[in-house]
């Protein structure tokens, strides 16, 4: 999404002491995960806000476990007059929010063939971890298609463009991750991609926005992974910026949206099967497609699942799960005072399926 200037003081960082005292580790095959789009680091909103609720305003549910994954976005990259921060400054925040936790950072750089291969790629994606609980195993990186309309507003079909829609010199690029985790005598693993997808303004509801076919990139970057290693993964994340809302402009279920989540998966071709975190939460069993939309919409501190955008309320920050054993403890953060952007950091608890 486009970048705003900052307009409030610098946030101070929590004190470490307020974090290790209150969150402890998730037991067992459980992780803590979150999404989160730094808006480029910026210290007055955004993550230092991000940082300080998820240590200081210790809940019931997932703030009282560590982080141990967070996929972030708008990192290490320019965008006209902005420079994006580098991840290892956002690490090292996150080090100290949380008491002296390790945390290390692999990010998404160009593809062999584009940018020469070397440096920082549209979106920024990037993806930091506890080493104390995961292992890093491997990763790869994978291209984002966008489409575009022309001057009579038709669309010119999904390919692969740079930030410009033009070419292919700057290409958006997701990246995903293999990591171990063991606890006792047993090793399981796990795969997470994460990606900032092209935003496509000027396409109109019927159009294809090219979501579906840039998570199922995702979802093969993980498996490549897995097949490099001969081996399978007990749990895969998709997570991310993803610049298009899970509904249209009359509050209907958009096409891509019901072909990525695992409910339409027997009325609808070509999906995905898996599970989103909010819709999840959202949708007790007996729940219908109103009180789900209702609950994604609902306003509040907690429990809060929306984007809040210009004209509406919707969603573009996802995490999606592929045999996820459970789903735990789904919240996301939502300041009102000052606004952070408008994007929603999101996580929850999430348990590694049975070898």
């Amino acid at each position: 999404m486009s970048l705003r200037t900052p307009t409030v003081s610098a946030v101070p960082l929590p004190a470490p002491a307020a974090f290790a005292e209150a969150q402890v580790n998730a037991p067992g095959w459980h992780l803590s995960v979150w999404n989160y789009n730094s808006h480029s680091g910026d210290p007055t909103r955004n993550w230092r806000l991000f940082l300080g609720e998820i240590s200081t305003r210790v809940s019931t549910t997932v703030r009282p476990y560590i982080p141990d994954i967070v996929t972030v976005q708008e990192v290490e990259y320019r965008d006209g007059e902005m420079t994006h921060v580098p991840c290892s400054d956002l690490v090292d925040e996150l080090h100290r929010a949380t008491g002296g936790q390790p945390y290390q950072c692999k990010v998404a750089t160009a593809p062999n063939g584009r940018n020469n291969g070397v440096g920082p790629t549209q979106g920024g994606a990037a993806i930091i971890y506890r080493p104390s609980r995961l292992t890093f195993l491997d990763h790869t990186m994978f291209q984002l298609e966008s489409n575009k309309a022309d001057s009579n507003g038709h669309a010119l079909g999904c390919r692969i463009r740079d930030s410009d829609g033009a070419d292919q010199t700057s290409v958006w690029t997701g990246i995903a991750a293999r990591f171990s985790m063991t606890v006792g005598t047993q090793t399981m693993h796990l795969t997470v991609a994460t990606a900032h997808m092209p935003k496509q303004a000027g396409l109109k509801d019927k159009h294809n926005h090219c979501i579906y076919a840039n998570t199922l990139a995702a979802i093969q970057a993980t498996k490549n992974l897995d097949a490099r290693a001969s081996g399978s993964s007990q749990l895969r994340i998709i997570s991310g910026d993803f610049n298009m809302e899970d509904r249209n402009s009359t509050n209907a279920w958009r096409h891509w949206y019901m072909r990525v989540n695992g409910r339409w998966a027997q009325t609808t071709v070509g999906n995905l099967g898996m599970d989103d975190i909010a819709e999840k939460a959202c949708h007790p069993s007996g729940a219908t497609d109103d009180m789900v939309r209702a609950c994604l919409d609902q306003p509040g501190q907690e429990g809060t699942w929306w984007t809040a955008g210009e004209t509406s309320r919707r969603r573009i920050d996802y995490i999606w799960t592929i045999k996820s054993a459970s789903i735990a403890n789904q919240e996301t953060i939502a300041q009102t005072t000052p606004a952070y952007s408008d994007h929603r950091g999101m996580g929850a608890t999430l348990e590694l399926s049975s070898l």
